[in-house]
């Protein structure tokens, strides 16, 4: 009867992480309900009838009685059950949340800018906002605002770019970003543009470029002279 109980929960806790693999929660369910079940393996089958002996009364000299041997205690189970479902699902918890940190770029990080800047290019306003620094990434948040009538572009493959004063210069993610790229006339977008690695540990000055805008007000975009503190260590 537990079992299936546990068999039906394992079926929805699957179908349930299917919808977001990197979601923990969902891995934790299904990995503690796979414990769950492996452990009730265990004490069903430590505690079944072992197979029958040919009967005493035609064997000489009668076969001395054994121990039957007990199956696993109840207590022992639950205490079992709670190490996987405690520490097993918290470890593949804290993996997911890494793993899934790295594949979206979405990494917690420590913000390096002193203070957001503006630049105006055309009828384009490009704000960077904070720049993070995480354990693989840079992460650039900014916003754009479209002064103008038309819609432009501000495309992050081949065409972001942060760049130290020493001329390291990191190339733009697309596909770890959020960024809308099209920016409408008369609205502001926000959005996120991740650049896998770091900036020299010693910068003080960067920029931020998109390198080709595609409208006809404005070809370039850059907020020069950001300051740049240390990011903290340890």
């Amino acid at each position: 009867m537990i079992a299936t109980v546990v068999g039906i929960a394992l079926d929805a806790a699957i179908s349930f992480a299917g919808k977001d693999w990197t979601n923990p929660i969902g891995l934790g369910l299904v990995v503690g309900l796979v414990a769950i079940t492996g452990v009730i393996t265990v004490v069903q089958g430590d505690g079944g009838s072992p197979p029958s002996a040919p009967s005493d009364q035609l064997r000489w000299p009668p076969a001395t009685p054994q121990k039957r041997s007990r199956g696993m205690p109840a207590i022992a189970a639950v205490l079992l059950v709670i190490a996987l479902c405690g520490g097993g699902a918290a470890a593949v918890a804290l993996g997911v949340r890494y793993v899934g940190g790295y594949v979206t770029g979405d990494e917690p990080g420590s913000n390096v800018l002193r203070a957001q800047k503006t630049a105006t290019s055309g009828s384009l306003t490009l704000t960077v906002r904070r720049i993070l620094v995480t354990s693989h990434f840079t992460r650039v948040e900014l916003s754009a605002r479209n002064r103008g009538s038309e819609s432009l572009s501000l495309p992050v493959y081949g065409y972001s770019q942060l760049s130290a004063a020493d001329g390291t210069t990191l190339s733009g993610d697309p596909f770890r970003s959020r960024w809308p790229t099209t920016v409408p006339p008369g609205v502001r977008i926000d959005g996120v543009v991740v650049f896998p690695g770091h900036l020299p540990s010693d910068t003080k000055r960067a920029s931020f470029s998109f390198t080709q805008v595609f409208s006809l007000e404005a070809d370039h975009a850059t907020v020069a002279n950001l300051a740049i503190k240390p990011a903290p260590t340890g």
